[in-house]
């Protein structure tokens, strides 16, 4: 799937046996065995579609594909579903994860002039250098969340 071009030098290539899918995807290749029928395919009249099931034993070269609705409903669903997919993941992850929760209630905080800080945060003697020198540097400055910590 990665050839782009073949040798000016290549006066024969046999790909008889190969099981060609025939599907829209394939409709630059398709459209080249069409054109190299038998020029440089040999012998062409023994390479036959295998997908999709269909078409499955037609010779590629009396293959006739209407692609374009295809390509075009395949396109408007990529739009379509990629976008919805990506909200739905921002979603999931706004809900689930402790970041995502406090970015959330971060927001109801600015709606909300009752909320001082947007995340009160408990840890251990043992913890302390880690919270001070990862945890609120990144949320602090990075994230800009107001946290209410015990020591200040």
């Amino acid at each position: 799937n990665s050839i782009q071009s073949l040798p000016s030098s290549l006066a024969k290539i046999d790909l008889s046996g190969n099981p060609f899918d025939c599907s829209c995807w394939q409709i630059t290749f398709l459209l080249w065995v069409k054109q190299q029928k038998d020029k440089t395919l040999k012998p062409s009249n023994q390479m036959f579609c295998k997908t999709p099931q269909t078409l499955n034993g037609l010779p590629l070269t009396d293959l006739t594909l209407n692609c374009s609705m295809t390509l075009l409903i395949s396109g408007v669903l990529l739009g379509i579903l990629c976008p919805s997919l990506i909200g739905i993941l921002v979603f999931c992850y706004l809900t689930t994860t402790p970041t995502g929760k406090l970015f959330c209630n971060r927001c109801k905080r600015k709606h909300d002039h009752n909320c001082v800080y947007d995340a009160f945060v408990m840890f251990s003697n043992a913890d302390e250098e880690w919270v001070k020198q990862q945890l609120v540097p990144k949320l602090e400055n990075e994230d800009e969340f107001i946290l209410c910590l015990h020591y200040r």
